[in-house]
């Protein structure tokens, strides 16, 4: 949240949207899905990959009150990954996300 509302502060909705639903999401996908996914998937099973690959991703952002949500977004990202074979759709998903995201935080 505070990423979100400094963004806005900063530069006004459209750098909070440019940041958090353009550059994060590329960012956090090619780590979480292409770096880790693609790492963990040649030493452990897909399912398990996939499993902690979302846990680290929704510990990683530190919001207990929204863990669940952001593990099963994970979740999905992980499986979009697999399914399409690349990483075009987990990003539009994070982008789609983080833009609501963005729009509600401006809105509250």
């Amino acid at each position: 949240m505070n990423l979100a509302h400094g963004a806005i502060a900063l530069g006004g909705i459209p750098l909070a949207l440019l940041v958090l639903s353009v550059f994060v999401p590329v960012i956090e996908e090619l780590v979480f899905r292409g770096c880790l996914l693609g790492g963990l998937s040649r030493h452990i099973s897909f399912g398990w990959a996939n499993v902690l690959q979302a846990a680290i991703f929704a510990g990683m952002h530190e919001d207990t009150r929204h863990f669940i949500y952001l593990f099963v977004m994970g979740l999905i990202a992980g499986w979009l990954t697999r399914k399409t074979k690349g990483l075009s759709m987990p990003i539009l998903l994070h982008a789609i996300n983080n833009a609501i995201f963005v729009y509600s935080v401006a809105a509250a």
